[in-house]
């Protein structure tokens, strides 16, 4: 066991202790870290020791292999990163829209009346009628369709 925070050098030593007493000395492929700056400091420790025992395979080239979970994480970050200024228009439009409470008063109550069930649904169709005018595409879109499924039920 390694104490927290620990420097590259006795991380890197005590991983290459544990590849030695299992005996993988010879066996070691690859190594899969996340992308932290003491894991990466822990691969020319680990790329020295194999080599000794000339057991890399493509000159070490795959030796660290990247966390595949950590890397998908990059991804999406960076894809949501393009579209975050579509993510904040409709965070921001959500804001404005009272479904919450309409949901609320209409399925807590065990037996909602009619004059909370109308209020409710007119409040709705307000806000998707005062919505419908925003510029974005993309929100003009999604609330047509909301439109229509109201209208039909």
């Amino acid at each position: 066991m390694v104490d927290f925070p620990y420097p590259a050098p006795i991380l890197a030593s005590k991983i290459w202790n544990c590849v030695k007493e299992w005996d993988f000395e010879s066996k070691v492929l690859s190594v899969t870290l996340d992308n932290t700056s003491v894991n990466d400091a822990c691969i020319p420790f680990l790329l020295s020791n194999v080599k000794e025992k000339n057991a890399l395979i493509f000159e070490g080239k795959f030796l660290h292999v990247r966390c595949a979970s950590h890397v998908l994480n990059l991804i999406v970050q960076d894809g949501l990163g393009v579209i975050g200024k579509i993510i904040y228009n409709v965070r921001t439009s959500v804001r404005y829209v009272g479904f919450y409470n309409a949901t609320n008063v209409v399925s807590r109550v065990k037996y909602p009346i009619s004059n909370m069930y109308f209020h409710e649904m007119f409040r709705v169709k307000l806000l998707l009628d005062e919505v419908i005018s925003n510029t974005h595409d993309f929100i003009r879109s999604m609330i047509i369709r909301m439109q229509l499924k109201f209208n039909k039920y």
